[in-house]
């Protein structure tokens, strides 16, 4: 397939010397076509794929960490209003603690005021059947007040 002329040394005491070689038509084309494909080395070549696939995983890697960073400072934020909301909680609590107290104790000394008013109304109305009467009539039944007797009436003297 190669033209009729070929590489040739142009003698024995003279190295490197050549002359310039023909090829056929169709073996130049095949040739052109080769060293077209060939002519992207990075198509073809292994460590380029591969260091570009390193920096895409390079990029992910940078865009995780910083929507980690990111994260983390939301988090941070999230935590110092949890922990402001958590203090207001037990004060609110403490608050509501003693005024429930406070409430139960005036609710209490209520019941205590109108249950010594009851008793002492009760005393007050029915409290001569437990003191063993008084000076009633001959029938038992009749309340009388004790009044003492009057003084004697001055004498008239003339």
């Amino acid at each position: 397939m190669l033209g009729s002329e070929s590489f040739v040394a142009a003698g024995l005491g003279q190295p490197g010397s050549m002359r310039r070689v023909q090829l056929a038509p169709t073996a130049a084309q095949a040739l052109e076509r080769i060293c077209a494909e060939f002519e992207d080395s990075g198509a073809h070549d292994s460590i380029s794929r591969v260091q570009r696939e390193v920096d895409a995983t390079r990029d992910v890697v940078q865009g995780t960490i910083h929507q980690m960073l990111s994260n983390q400072e939301q988090l941070s934020s999230l935590q110092g209003k949890t922990d402001a909301i958590a203090n207001q909680s037990a004060g609110f609590y403490r608050g509501a603690r003693t005024t429930r107290r406070e409430l139960q104790c005036q609710e209490y000394k209520g019941k205590l005021l109108c249950a010594a008013a009851a008793v002492f109304l009760f005393l007050f109305f029915f409290g001569g059947l437990f003191s063993g009467g008084g000076d009633n009539g001959d029938d038992g039944r009749s309340f009388v007040w004790h009044v003492p007797p009057s003084p004697p009436p001055p004498e008239l003297s003339s």
